[in-house]
């Protein structure tokens, strides 16, 4: 019974997640077609899926992720491509290029909010005796990895030209905010994914 009111519990945290992340994407994004009810939907459906596996915060994310790209390429990508431009629009890489505001937004108001929303939520069924998160090495570690990670994929971002797309989630045009939010999302992701790291790991070390 109480493993059952935790999914319960997980369900409807998600679905108001979800429902938030449907609202606010729409003020990001003008052509982002998805609603207070599409986002609760969308918020449900990723607790039933992922709430055993999203046990913390940083596996939560790492499915939440996962979730939202699978979402952005079975949604916007293939079947809005294909009711406007036919089944031949589907997956075309100009109508991949067109939605990538749209996968941003999936990632910022669905992924990465499901994902450490229900992973935190995971925390609370925590079994008896499982070693708790250590805050300061998941922050710097996962902190610092982040900041590389960012670095990295920040030189193919500038070839490219999107740091003003980025800067545009904030109704900015600069470069300079572009980058600002890039390595930002950068940190908060890897400092989640620490999380990840620091709570399996002496898990390993036990079984081992």
């Amino acid at each position: 019974m109480p493993r059952l009111s935790h999914r319960i519990g997980g369900c409807v945290l998600c679905l108001i997640l979800g429902a938030l992340g449907g609202a606010v994407g729409q003020g990001l994004v003008a052509t982002f077609e998805v609603g207070i009810l599409l986002g609760a939907t969308y918020g449900v459906a990723f607790a039933l899926l992922a709430g055993p596996r999203a046990t913390t915060p940083g596996a939560g994310l790492i499915w939440g992720l996962g979730f939202a790209f699978v979402l952005w390429l079975a949604v916007p990508v293939g079947l809005l491509s294909a009711a406007a431009d036919g089944m031949h629009g589907m997956g075309m890489l100009d109508a991949t290029r067109a939605r990538f505001p749209q996968l941003v937004a999936y990632v910022l108001c669905f992924g990465a909010p499901l994902g450490i929303g229900l992973g935190t939520w995971g925390i609370l069924s925590r079994e008896e005796g499982r070693p708790r998160f250590s805050w300061p090495r998941a922050l710097a570690v996962g902190g610092l990895a982040g900041i590389v990670g960012g670095w990295a994929f920040g030189k193919w971002m500038a070839q490219v030209g999107f740091f003003p797309l980025i800067a545009g989630l904030v109704g900015s045009h600069s470069r300079m905010v572009g980058v600002t939010l890039h390595f930002v999302f950068a940190i908060i992701i890897g400092a989640s994914l620490g999380h990840l790291e620091a709570w399996h790991k002496p898990q390993i070390r036990r079984a081992a």
